[in-house]
């Protein structure tokens, strides 16, 4: 996590801003092990995770924080989850967030699930990118999507919008 790690940790932020944070991994911020904070009106614009995964956001090992109301803009991740990557069991509630321009190298221009199953309500995914799921990459998860938008997302392989692979949508 380039400005903040969570190890069993439940943070509560409320109209931050992170911006330019540069980390292996998380970006922004790096959730593992049952970490379940709740981010409320927070922006996510132009972090980079240089060596893997979430530009913005990492949850991971049972971490299910709550975002309410956030921004993820050009964020950038050199393998998955341009904006936010979820593995091993995490069901973070991502609510009324906008993902815009967002990008990863290999899965999930915006959101990379792996193993895990988020809620994702209300929000509205725009010209993100990435090789595969463009918008969205899930593999092995089981996320609920309910009244999202998907416009002008990319993929250089399969699935602009949603690449689902061995879950359920």
């Amino acid at each position: 996590g380039g400005a903040i790690y969570n190890v069993q940790s439940n943070i509560i932020l409320t109209n931050c801003e992170f911006t330019e944070n540069l980390a292996s991994s998380g970006a922004a911020i790096y959730n593992i092990t049952d970490s379940n904070g709740v981010l409320t009106k927070c922006n996510f614009i132009c972090n980079t995770a240089n060596l893997s995964n979430g530009g913005a956001i990492v949850n991971g090992n049972y971490s299910n924080p709550i975002l309410n109301n956030c921004t993820f803009q050009e964020n950038w991740a050199k393998t998955s989850g341009g904006a936010i990557h979820n593995f091993d069991n995490s069901e973070p509630n991502i609510t009324n967030c906008l993902f815009i321009k967002n990008s990863a190298i290999t899965k999930g221009g915006a959101i990379a699930n792996q193993g895990s199953d988020p809620n994702v309500m209300n929000c509205a995914f725009s010209a993100n990118y990435s090789f595969n799921g463009g918008g969205v990459d899930n593999y092995y998860g089981n996320p609920i999507f309910s009244s999202c938008v998907f416009s002008n997302n990319s993929a250089e392989h399969y699935g602009g919008a949603i690449q689902n692979y061995f879950g359920y949508l």
